[in-house]
């Protein structure tokens, strides 16, 4: 295995991580009042897995959490996910990367 696929299986493993957190979280979330924190995990999920898809195309991921920044880059990468779904969800997901939702 070289290195990119190495960096990529390690950023994929880690959405793997919060993918499986969110899952479990989802579960009894609503019960425990704990659902800004089951987004918390959906957005840090799809954010890894955006990174993996920019590293696999040789490009540099951005230092960002910005779910529609990075989306606008894989996208450009991948027309596959180009799509007003994907879009529709990162914006809905986007406040949560600090693990609550901003007021605005």
């Amino acid at each position: 295995m070289n290195d990119k696929e190495e960096i990529v299986n390690q950023w994929l493993e880690k959405s793997s991580h919060d993918e499986q957190a969110f899952y479990i979280l989802l579960e009894h979330g609503k019960s425990l009042g704990i659902l800004d924190t089951v987004a918390f995990h959906a957005q840090q999920a799809i954010e890894k897995w955006l990174k993996a898809i920019i590293i696999f195309y040789d490009s540099v991921p951005p230092r960002t959490r910005d779910l529609l920044r990075l989306l606008d880059i894989a996208a450009e990468l991948c027309s596959e996910i180009d799509s007003e779904e994907n879009y529709a969800c990162a914006r809905q997901l986007n406040d949560f990367c600090s693990g609550f939702q901003v007021s605005k």
